[in-house]
C-alpha cells in the first residue's frame, strides 16, 4: 500500500520568458524531501486524502463543484452476481462459501456489512473515501480512518507477533513494521474471520490470513 496511492504532488517547473534566440532551459525545482524522525526516518504524521475520495469534491452552500469523485468505493457495493475472472480458484470450504454468497447476491439477499456498521477493517480501511490521519513515533504508528472510526496501530518495536494462543483476532489484526531504507513495510496476521474485504460478495479467508503493505512517499 503506497502512500502515493493516497496523495499526488505536482512539481511545478520554473520559467522566465526571454527572447526566443536567448531563452535557456527552465529550472525545475526538486521534489520536496519527506519530513523526517529524529532517527532520519521518513515522518508521515498529518492527515492523508485518497485521490477520488469525498474531500475532493467541494460541497457548500452553492451546491457540488470540482470534479465528481466522492465515494470512490461505490462501485464496490454493487454485489457481484458471477465469479470475477481475475479471482483465482479457491479450495474448500472456501470456494463453497463463496459460492453461497453468489447465490445470495443474485437472490438479492446479500447482507451489507456497512449497513450493519460494522469496522471495515483491514485492509478495507486503508482504503477510507475520507482521509486517514497519521500519528508516527520511532516506536509506533497509529492509522485512523474518519470512515467509521477505525484506528490500527503498527509496532515499529516488535520483530514477532505473539503466538498463535494469546492473539486475539480483532478488525486490524496485529500489525509490526520494519524500515528498508524510506520504505515501510508492515505485516498483520490475527485478523477476524468475518472481515468483509475485496467487494461484494467478500471473499472469504481463514484466521491464517496474513498480509503486507509496502509504504512509500513518491
Amino acid at each position: 500500500c503506497a502512500l502515493s496511492a493516497f496523495v499526488s504532488v505536482a512539481v511545478p517547473v520554473l520559467s522566465q520568458t526571454t527572447p526566443a534566440s536567448t531563452q535557456a532551459p527552465a529550472p525545475q525545482r526538486p521534489a520536496p524531501e519527506p519530513a523526517r524522525l529524529p532517527d532520519g526516518k521518513p515522518n508521515w504524521t498529518g492527515f492523508w486524502d485518497l485521490p477520488n475520495g469525498f474531500l475532493e469534491t467541494y460541497r457548500g452552500p452553492a451546491g457540488v463543484s470540482g470534479p465528481n469523485r466522492g465515494g470512490g468505493g461505490r462501485a464496490q457495493n454493487v454485489p457481484q452476481t458471477q465469479r470475477p475472472a481475475n479471482i483465482p480458484e479457491m479450495k474448500s470450504p472456501y470456494k463453497e462459501r463463496y459460492d453461497a454468497l453468489l447465490k445470495q447476491a443474485a437472490a438479492g439477499t446479500l447482507p451489507d456489512p456497512g449497513a450493519l456498521c460494522l469496522p471495515q477493517g483491514m485492509p478495507g480501511m486503508m482504503g477510507a473515501i475520507y482521509g486517514l490521519e497519521i500519528l508516527q513515533t520511532p516506536k509506533i504508528i497509529a492509522i485512523s480512518s474518519e470512515f467509521k472510526a477505525g484506528t490500527r496501530r503498527i509496532w515499529m518495536d516488535e520483530k514477532t507477533h505473539p503466538p498463535a494462543d494469546e492473539l486475539d483476532e480483532t478488525f486490524v489484526g496485529h500489525s509490526i513494521g520494519r524500515w528498508e531504507g524510506d520504505v515501510l513495510v508492515v505485516d498483520t496476521v490475527g485478523i477476524r474471520t468475518d472481515v468483509a474485504f475485496g467487494g461484494r460478495p467478500p471473499l472469504p479467508h481463514s484466521s491464517k490470513m496474513r498480509l503486507t503493505e509496502r509504504f512509500r512517499q513518491t
